[in-house]
């Protein structure tokens, strides 16, 4: 609710979470470097 309300439009509730997500060695985003 708090993304939807700041302007994102995809967003999705991952089941297991993010160590789910990990575990399952899917895509992340890397940090930008400055």
């Amino acid at each position: 609710k708090k993304l939807t309300k700041l302007g994102f439009t995809q967003v999705y509730e991952m089941k297991g979470g993010i160590f789910a997500w990990k575990d399952q060695n899917l895509p992340m985003t890397k940090k930008r470097s400055k």
